[in-house]
């Protein structure tokens, strides 16, 4: 069991995350975390087999929708700092910042490195007013100018950490794109995701920020993208066992364990659901609802921020709809299950 997470001062590095999942897609095969539509099509197949139903094609098709690019936009507006006054300030060290901001690769930055810039900026105005202070220079003009600066920037930082959270690529991959699923074991990455979500919603409230830090977690929910398996599994279990729950209830609709033939099949019906239910897809289950009840709670605090789109909400209270209609359908197919074996004097086992 997972217990401890990592120190967000100490964060993992993408090159270990890297060769992780490198050693991971080589023990799974080509396409690593695909154990869950594995299980569920072979335990299906059992249970056709078994009760002698026919099988169905099942439409499977899982899709997240992410919001699209022109849902994510968000304006940053410019602002014009004097840096003839900024200069005139011994020991301030605001003029080089500006002036490295202002070159031509410093306004094509990622998201990440523009946040940081802006984290530096804020820091740095806040020595410089205390510098000032300090020399008792409050009645300059270079007081007056570090002053309303700090004010727009303090404004303005928000919508530059909302562009993070909508628009780097790590994030959107993490959050909506992957084409796995949970395992439930280490490989899901839930406790260094943990990690990164936090540190980003503290980057929020903390600058300064330091970049190796920040694309670090960003690596992090890249390379294991455990919120859009965690929504794709849900999804798929829904539409799996959601189909599955609609024959058992046919099945179930004046079934009786008339003959000792009958009997015997539910035994082995019995088997079946303690191999690959209870000790395969239900310990995925348990890990799929530990992530979500641990990391829903954090992604609910990031997109409570006013500067993040609205479609951002939407889009995570669906995958909680998503999340409601999973829990239903797994407690229905245990229901209907339990009812097929009461019908014979039996209980599931799960040794």
């Amino acid at each position: 069991m997972l217990t401890k997470y990592f120190s967000l001062t100490n964060p993992p590095s993408s090159v270990g995350i890297g060769y992780l999942l490198g050693v991971i897609a080589l023990l799974t095969g080509c396409q690593p975390h695909q154990s869950l539509p594995s299980a569920l099509d072979e335990y299906q197949s059992r249970i056709h087999r078994v009760l002698a139903i026919p099988e169905q094609p099942i439409n499977t098709g899982v899709t997240l929708n992410y919001p699209e690019a022109s849902q994510r936009s968000i304006s940053i507006p410019r602002t014009i700092m004097p840096l003839a006054d900024f200069y005139a300030i011994s020991g301030c060290e605001l003029a080089p910042l500006i002036a490295q901001r202002n070159t031509a690769l410093g306004k094509v930055e990622y998201p990440s490195r523009r946040l940081v810039y802006e984290s530096t900026l804020l820091h740095t105005l806040t020595n410089c007013i205390k510098l000032v202070a300090a020399k008792d220079m409050t009645s300059t003009d270079a007081n007056a100018a570090l002053f309303d600066t700090l004010k727009v920037k303090q404004i303005h930082y928000p919508k530059t950490w909302a562009n993070v959270i909508q628009n780097s690529h790590s994030m959107r991959l993490g959050l909506g794109f992957s084409p796995g699923y949970i395992e439930g074991d280490a490989s899901d990455g839930f406790v260094e995701t943990k990690a990164a979500l936090q540190y980003l919603y503290q980057a929020l409230l903390t600058p300064p920020l330091n970049i190796t830090q920040l694309e670090a977690q960003l690596d992090v929910l890249e390379s294991f993208r455990l919120p859009a398996r965690l929504y794709r599994s849900t999804q798929l279990i829904t539409l799996e066992l959601g189909q599955l729950n609609h024959l058992l209830t046919d099945y179930n609709d004046g079934f009786t364990c008339g003959n000792p033939v009958i009997k015997e099949q539910i035994k082995i019906l019995n088997n079946v659901m303690k191999q690959f239910f209870i000790q395969t897809l239900q310990p995925i289950a348990s890990h799929i609802n530990h992530y979500q009840r641990e990391l829903t709670p954090i992604l609910v605090d990031i997109m409570a921020s006013p500067e993040i789109h609205p479609s951002m909400r939407a889009y995570l209270d669906t995958q909680a709809q998503s999340f409601d209609a999973y829990q239903a359908v797994f407690t229905e197919h245990v229901t209907q299950l339990q009812q097929i074996l009461a019908s014979c004097g039996l209980r599931p086992t799960a040794n």
